[in-house]
């Protein structure tokens, strides 16, 4: 090793100046030096200094921000420079007056009138200087930095520095937010943080500015798939809803906030995400619902909640795979005459084929995790779908899933439930400005609909959202009454197919005197008499169909008649006259069999 590359002790280490060999130092006499007098032992100056001692001493640093990401001794120097290094460049004294105090930037004037020198073309070289300058230099890059790092955490860090970004994109503004990081280290992560309420919402939630370690983006295609495989197209409801804002409706914001999940420490733009995931919205939208959400006081709360979410799902074992559902063919889902079956089965109100298409839509946004993306969906039919839930019973929401669930099996899908929500415990600390779903009295929400409100005026009577109020009834549907048998199931009950036919063919009773019996009403043994596929008479008319069984035995087997016949002179079809032959125990002879033998059937 050459002499002069060794340091000599009370001597100046640093390069002798820009036109010297690497290899020369300064060697100025330190003991002569000009020095600044300090007064006590708690000058700022006296304190960083036994806090570098402190840190190069150290085996590891877990103090200030480094408490819950201890770092080397080498890497907080790093740090430190690095932030150092910007308050020298770009500064101005009244900016650094309020941390490095009146008298030691008194004596930085004094040594160093070009700083900051932000607009020089090669600033980095007005830091090297001499003596007294540099130890002045020195102490006031590390007493900014150190104000800085000895923060408690990363964003209180980035709080006590955004004067310093801010001075840096006013002086000297870069085009592209990729060129603004420092460093890698924990210095990069405070001067993120500090840059967050600068940059644009995607790009904070791309840089993840408001977490715990701000990074550049890293998140490949191949990680962000695992993710979208994951994660629905219209975020869940139950998280969604914690996260609502004035001015934004429900359906816009779910899946603009699936997006915004994707979207965290990725290296894509909006484009490619919301295609990722087949969002209804384009980039556009998205980033308009972005800027809304920013605008609200708890944007910082929500931001943390979409990290929160984004790092959960890393994690979470999900139970259905969306990217698959979000190719399903649904045409053939919930045709009109299911939904005629499940009405009749399960009592609903309504059971024509507008009620049907509500249906239809509600049900393929439950499996799917998304809305209807069809643009001919009108406004008033979007309402209707999302007031679906109103009309929901036990029965008939058990019913629906039963269908859902066979649909899913046609199409291949096995194993998986029909629908599925995480839990929302990753929000627990937060305030988020959106109702909590689990606030609501449910009973007071149900009562509010038996008795015959509105949607809008049982969700006013619970104390809850609109969207609240829907999202709690589809997880938890209006009892129909005080039973749980429905009137038409009572009426299935107490007159099967055979019977219904017997009593109301056969034996002539009306719809109203079958009902009086089940106990039910006249309209709902007409729905059972259409399920079983039995033409009914007009209210009011007689009954035609009566015959004695004397007579039919007589004409049919003694007299070897043919049914056709017997039914014309009786005004009934012949189905209804082999019945009656049936019912009556009258032996039927077979097609085509022999008139004189009374033993066939017909």
């Amino acid at each position: 090793m050459r002499s002069e590359v060794i340091p000599r002790p009370g001597h100046c280490a640093a390069p002798r100046g820009e036109q010297a060999r690497k290899a020369e130092r300064c060697g100025a006499d330190l003991t002569t030096a000009e020095v600044l007098t300090v007064a006590n032992d708690d000058h700022r100056v006296l304190h960083a200094q036994r806090r570098i001692n402190e840190i190069i001493t150290a085996d590891i640093v877990d103090t200030g921000i480094y408490d819950d990401d201890p770092q080397q001794p080498a890497h907080v120097l790093a740090d430190i420079r690095a932030i150092a290094v910007r308050a020298l460049l770009y500064a101005t004294p009244r900016e650094l007056e309020p941390i490095i105090g009146t008298d030691l930037l008194t004596d930085y004037q004094r040594n160093h009138p070009h700083l900051p020198t932000a607009q020089t073309r090669s600033p980095s070289q007005a830091l090297k200087r001499k003596g007294s300058q540099a130890s002045t230099l020195t102490a006031v890059g590390v007493i900014t930095a150190l104000h800085c790092l000895d923060q408690p955490d990363v964003q209180r860090a980035g709080q006590s520095l955004r004067w310093l970004t801010s001075a840096i994109r006013s002086r000297r503004p870069l085009p592209c937010t990729t060129n603004l990081v420092w460093s890698d280290g924990i210095a990069g992560s405070v001067q993120l943080a500090a840059l967050g309420p600068s940059l644009k919402p995607s790009d904070q939630l791309r840089y993840r500015t408001t977490s715990n370690r701000p990074s550049a983006p890293a998140r490949k295609i191949a990680q962000i798939d695992k993710i979208a495989t994951k994660l629905p197209s219209a975020l869940w409801e139950n998280i969604a809803l914690r996260l609502a804002v004035p001015g934004c409706h429900l359906r816009q914001l779910r899946p603009a906030l699936s997006v915004a999940v994707l979207l965290v420490g990725a290296r894509a733009n909006l484009k490619l995400l919301t295609e990722r995931i087949s969002s209804p919205f384009g980039e556009h939208a998205v980033s308009r619902i972005l800027q809304l959400l920013s605008k609200h006081p708890d944007w910082l709360e929500i931001t943390q909640a979409i990290h929160e979410l984004a790092e959960h799902l890393i994690r979470l074992k999900v139970l259905i795979d969306y990217s698959r559902r979000r190719r399903l063919d649904y045409r053939q889902l919930l045709p009109d005459d299911a939904w005629l079956r499940i009405c009749r089965e399960t009592g609903a109100t309504s059971s024509g084929s507008a009620r049907a298409l509500i249906a239809r839509h509600y049900l393929k946004e439950r499996i799917a995790g998304a809305p209807s993306s069809n643009r001919a969906i009108s406004p008033a039919l979007r309402t209707k779908i999302a007031d679906f839930p109103y009309y929901l019973t036990p029965d008939l929401a058990d019913a629906l899933d039963s269908e859902a669930q066979a649909f899913l099996i046609s199409q291949g899908v096995q194993r998986e439930p029909v629908y599925y929500q995480p839990s929302t415990d990753f929000l627990d600390g937060l305030h988020l400005p959106g109702q909590n779903p689990g606030d609501i009295d449910i009973a007071t929400l149900h009562g509010g609909i038996q008795a015959g409100l509105s949607l809008g005026h049982a969700a006013d009577a619970a104390d809850a959202d609109l969207d609240t109020a829907r999202y709690l009834l589809t997880c938890h549907p209006t009892p129909s009454g005080a039973t749980d048998l429905n009137a038409y199931r009572r009426a299935k009950e107490a007159y099967p197919r055979e019977a219904f036919i017997e009593h109301y063919e056969l034996c002539g009773m009306s719809l109203a005197e079958i009902a009086d019996q089940a106990g039910v009403s006249r309209q709902t043994v007409a729905r059972l008499a259409a399920d079983y596929q039995i033409e009914t008479r007009k209210p009011g008319r007689a009954t035609k169909y009566t015959v004695d069984p004397d007579w039919l035995y007589t004409q049919y087997v003694d007299h070897q008649r043919p049914l056709p016949d017997l039914a014309r002179e009786r005004g009934v079809s012949t189905t209804t006259m082999a019945r009656w032959a049936k019912t009556y125990g009258v032996p039927l002879r077979s097609r085509g069999g022999a008139r004189n033998s009374p033993q066939a059937a017909t």
